[in-house]
């Protein structure tokens, strides 16, 4: 359960020498939300046989759902040739490495594709891994609109509640101005994001 907490603000806009006047109450709502993870985050490294272009190797790993987007790293090993009988040569290597990310549900499926391209394609070694798991923009955002909606509903009732009060009349909404943090923290496989919404009422 996220935890709600609201601060009241009320603004004075001006005095004179017998009272203050008001002209606006604003209540402050913030929340955290909490988000569970939508997505997984797959490196896979992919080892072509020796001779293939690298043209080659980036139609061939569309088989497992790579393309030259995913692509993260290309790093080459040098062959040896230790000349000794009986010691075999170790060939020369190049490495692909990408970043695959996959929606939550579809990783262990995407892991088993890794799997099978390695068995069919002779010469070719392929591993996957998770590197990661995190919630999409896209999560976060409906996550957003919906604790907004939320904190705009609480913050102006408790507005117009602190207006009636003092004994004043609530007016119309002045403003609101909301604060989100897109950027989460990572809490027991679920994500954090704060989020803060102020309204301002007008007091009649």
């Amino acid at each position: 359960m996220s935890k709600l907490s609201i601060a009241t603000i009320v603004l004075v806009a001006a005095a004179s020498a017998n009272a203050q006047y008001l002209d606006g109450v604003t209540t402050v709502a913030t929340r955290t939300i909490t988000v569970a993870p939508t997505e997984s985050v797959i490196g896979v490294t992919v080892n072509p046989p020796a001779q293939r272009t690298f043209d080659e190797v980036i139609v061939k790993v569309k088989e497992i759902g790579l393309g030259i987007e995913h692509l993260a790293q290309v790093s080459s090993t040098a062959g040896i040739s230790y000349g000794v009988p009986g010691v075999p040569d170790v060939p020369a290597r190049t490495t692909y490495t990408f970043s695959l990310p996959v929606p939550l549900a579809q990783t262990a499926a995407t892991l088993q594709k890794v799997t099978t391209f390695a068995a069919a394609n002779a010469g070719y070694t392929a591993q996957g891994l998770v590197t990661s798991v995190r919630a999409t923009t896209t999560a976060a955002q409906d996550a957003h609109r919906t604790a907004f909606a939320e904190l705009y509903r609480e913050a102006k009732a408790r507005a117009e509640e602190i207006a009636r009060q003092a004994g004043l009349s609530p007016g119309k909404v002045l403003s609101v101005t909301d604060s989100f943090q897109t950027a989460a923290f990572s809490v027991y496989n679920s994500f954090q994001f704060p989020i803060t919404v102020a309204v301002r009422i007008a007091i009649d």
